[in-house]
């Protein structure tokens, strides 16, 4: 069965890493390193305890939700992007060769014509 004073204490570690956390990850959004993975731990370590966190936690998934759409959206656009310039490159190196094959045919099949046949 569980102890109560073993429960007490856990409930007492978590508030205090969370409170000791999430000022230290709201520094680190300005310092380097990794503040915003250190804000959520810390809001979740809180979570059961206070409303508020909770409602930050949420706010704070459902902006990662958001961001991480909009990284994918831009992904997905320059990826596009980068198909389209390599077909327009690739199609224009393509007709630049078909330009200079054709140049070079050209003079030759002039030059033949020029020349008198034995």
């Amino acid at each position: 069965m569980d102890n109560p004073a073993k429960s007490k204490m856990v409930r007492l570690a978590r508030v205090t890493a969370g409170l000791v956390m999430l000022p230290v990850g709201v520094a680190l959004l300005v310092l380097p390193g990794p503040g915003l993975p250190v804000v959520a731990s810390s809001l979740m370590l809180l979570d059961g305890e206070f409303e508020w966190a909770s409602r930050a936690r949420g706010k704070l998934t459902s902006l990662a939700r958001a961001g991480a759409t909009w990284v994918q959206e831009r992904r997905d656009a320059s990826a596009q992007s980068r198909v389209t310039s390599a077909e327009q490159s690739s199609a224009a190196s393509d007709a630049s060769a078909q330009s200079r094959v054709a140049s070079t045919e050209q003079p030759s099949a002039a030059s033949d014509a020029s020349q008198p046949h034995c």
